[in-house]
Order: C-alpha cells, then structure tokens, then sequence
C-alpha cells in the first residue's frame, strides 16, 4: 500500500510510503548509520529508540528537528528495528511488519526514493480504531540501510541451490536422450 503526504524537510519533500511493512537492514559494517529527526506533527509526545539498544534517540517533548544521532556501526544484514513510545498512552509501535504492532498493523511508512542515500521513515502512533493515518507523528531519515537484506536467509540460499541443481539435473537428462 502506498501513501502520499507532504512532510516538511528543508525542501518540503513530498513522501511516497511504502505502507507493507518493510524491514531494515545495515547495508555497510564499515559505515556508522545515522539518523536524522525531521519533523513531528503530533500532540503526543515520543520516545524514539532501537529494539536493540534500548536508549532514547529522540525524545519529542525536548529535541528539536534536525537533530542527528549516530547509532554505531552493525555488520551488513543486521535488521533494524525501530520501536516508539507513546508518552500519552504508554503503548509501543515498531517499525516492520504488522505482526510487530500489537494492533496488527503498519505503524511506519517509509520513503526510500525521495532523499538520495537515506530512507525516510513516518510513524503512526494511534491504534488501528483510533487511527488518523497520516504517518507524520515522527519522522526521520536513516542512512547506510536497506529495505533489501544484503544477506540472504540460509533457506533461500538452499532454493536457490536446489534450483540450479534441478537445472543443470534437466540439461543432463536431455543431453543423453
């Protein structure tokens, strides 16, 4: 699903999101990633934070946009998982798939197109029934990721070798014949 919202950052960008649920990953081991907070539009306040390292990387109420935060360094294929929380309500959302939100939905659109070497991400922080859908609550850049995992899973490297098994298995067969 694709969502289209103006969203203030120094060009006043428009963002297309990518409402799926894609997930994150380190692109470069060797490159720190980097986020940038762009804008807020909402009258909640957030603590934004990495599933991972558990520490605050923007706080709502007191940072002002254009903060950068350098997260570190991770080895290439590391998923990264964004968590927010919601002062007012106490509630959680992550970035990725549904199945991570306890409403069952997406709550962080990302643009990967508009800011060249970042994705933008926008996160919702209603749920489901209370929803406005606008996906401009918080949102940020982050550099040296991926939507695209630059490792791939162990099964689908088996696939892929079964596969060209079964190929070169065919050519065999209809050689002979």
């Amino acid at each position: 699903m694709m969502l289209t919202l103006n969203v203030a950052y120094a060009d006043s960008a428009t963002y297309t999101y990518d409402l799926s649920g894609l997930s994150l990953f380190a692109v470069d081991a060797d490159t720190d990633i980097m986020v940038e907070y762009l804008s807020k539009s909402a009258s909640y306040t957030h603590l934004l934070s990495l599933t991972t390292a558990g520490s605050t990387i923007i706080d709502t109420a007191t940072d002002n946009t254009s903060k950068i935060v350098n997260l570190g360094r991770f080895a290439a294929g590391t998923e990264i998982i964004f968590d927010l929380f919601v002062n007012n309500t106490s509630l959680h959302f992550f970035s990725g798939a549904a199945s991570n939100n306890i409403d069952g939905v997406v709550h962080a659109g990302m643009d990967q197109t508009t800011v060249a070497d970042r994705v933008v991400m926008g996160f919702e922080d209603l749920l489901l029934e209370k929803t406005d859908n606008d996906y401009n609550d918080v949102v940020f850049s982050v550099s040296n990721v991926s939507t695209v995992s630059a490792v791939p899973e162990p099964s689908t490297v088996a696939l892929m070798l079964a596969g060209l098994g079964l190929v070169g298995f065919m050519a065999r067969r209809r050689k002979q014949a």
